[in-house]
């Protein structure tokens, strides 16, 4: 309606700025389609451009030093990083990037206090919760890596292996077998498909100094061998065998492990376990170490360049 309209205020100042700003995202657009592309040098600069067009931009910035890393220039990536975190300490997203750096290059404590950094300004950050559960697994304090693998479990995170160290954790930590024995059930039902949740339920059973848990082992490690008969699961097999006082059966499922590790020309150390293996049975009592140890466990190393190229940032510029 005519008087309605406002008045059109001609400013050369703020179109200047509206104009850098439209340039600077035109850059970062043009960045982000070079990095799927993985044209990380073209990617760089792109980014470079946009930044100086813009001005200052913190999440342009961790994107321009992720992109840096995926180029080769990693140096330039953790330089960027800490003078983001220097003139933005609330940026989240670098404080973890700078944390995967560390880990990966062997400062387990200073990565660790990055991730917690991370954790103060977002509580339900994924990555820092399982990379700071992770490193702590790995320098043995199981008691606080459950507490982390407890989280991301309780938020619901289906992924195997986060239940498998969890599970894990937990054994380490000595907590209650009955509790760790329904972590597994839980986890089995979840990942039929994992092997590795039915083997440490029947070795826990196994070792279990209940005459009807030895039983129970024995009857799931049955049901395995009987669905598929190969030499991992008859190996469960003759151990709830021997866990039950049947030696003799026990060491004849042995004994064939160790023909077909021969046949398949084995290194001499593995066969050598198997042998052990054997002559436990064939002496009439369960092998050394039999019980499922957190210790046996590698969480496998870092690799940052997986973590810079996929790790979903929500604005990356």
């Amino acid at each position: 309606r005519p008087g309605t309209a406002l008045p059109k205020v001609e400013d050369p100042l703020i179109d200047e700025l509206s104009a850098l700003h439209h340039d600077a995202r035109q850059y970062f657009h043009k960045a982000m389609l070079a990095l799927r592309k993985q044209d990380y040098a073209r990617s760089v600069e792109l980014f470079e451009r946009g930044i100086a067009a813009g001005g200052d931009n913190p999440r342009a910035a961790i994107s321009l030093a992720r992109t840096r890393y995926l180029a080769g220039d990693k140096a330039g990536a953790r330089a960027g990083l800490e003078a983001i975190v220097a003139k933005h300490p609330d940026q989240a997203l670098a404080w973890f990037l700078l944390g995967v750096l560390d880990d990966a290059e062997g400062r387990e404590g200073q990565a660790e206090r990055h991730y917690k950094k991370v954790l103060q300004l977002e509580p339900d950050h994924e990555g820092a919760t399982l990379f700071l559960a992770r490193a702590l697994f790995r320098r043995k304090d199981y008691a606080e890596a459950a507490k982390y693998f407890d989280r991301l479990i309780a938020r619901n995170v289906e992924q195997s292996p986060v239940w498998l160290f969890d599970i894990v954790s937990h054994l380490g930590m000595r907590d209650d077998p009955a509790a760790t024995r329904r972590r597994l059930e839980t986890a089995m039902r979840k990942f039929p498909e994992n092997p590795v949740f039915r083997t440490l339920l029947v070795s826990l059973l196994a070792a279990s100094e209940s005459r009807e848990d030895r039983k129970q082992a024995l009857a799931i490690a049955e049901k395995l061998a009987s669905a598929t008969p190969i030499p991992p699961v008859h190996g469960l097999l003759a151990l709830a065998l021997a866990a039950n006082g049947r030696f003799d059966e026990a060491a004849a499922y042995q004994q064939s492990i160790v023909d077909f590790a021969r046949k398949q020309k084995a290194d001499s150390r593995q066969l050598a376990a198997l042998q052990e293996v054997l002559d436990a049975y064939r002496a009439h009592r369960p092998p050394a170490d039999s019980a499922p140890r957190a210790e046996a466990f590698k969480i496998p190393p870092v690799e940052p360049v997986v973590v810079f190229r996929n790790y979903q940032a929500p604005r990356p510029y």
